[in-house]
């Protein structure tokens, strides 16, 4: 996976992610839209034959790259416990 900031405002930025399929942009996408000074957040593909997507976001009053650095680490903390309740639940079948 590669990440780039395409673009940086006041109020949104951009973030390049290439080599991923949309599935990881929409964990990040459900955490940012839980926050209430997100005014947008969306994820569009340049072309159905490249993995590579594009994040939108633009928030009404907060620094959008800390509240998108907030989103990555609450999408991380999913990941995470996804994992564990996957193991768990692989554990206890084959007992």
């Amino acid at each position: 996976m590669e990440l780039k900031l395409a673009t940086k405002g006041s109020d949104g930025l951009e973030v390049e992610i290439e080599g991923e399929d949309i599935s990881i942009t929409q964990i990040v996408l459900d955490e940012l839209w839980k926050e209430k000074t997100v005014a947008f957040a969306g994820v569009h593909s340049p072309h159905p034959l490249f993995r590579k997507q594009i994040l939108s976001i633009r928030t009404k009053r907060d620094d959008p790259y800390q509240t998108f650095l907030a989103g990555i680490t609450r999408a991380e903390a999913f990941v995470k416990e996804l994992q564990e309740a996957l193991k768990a639940a692989l554990e206890k079948g084959r007992t």
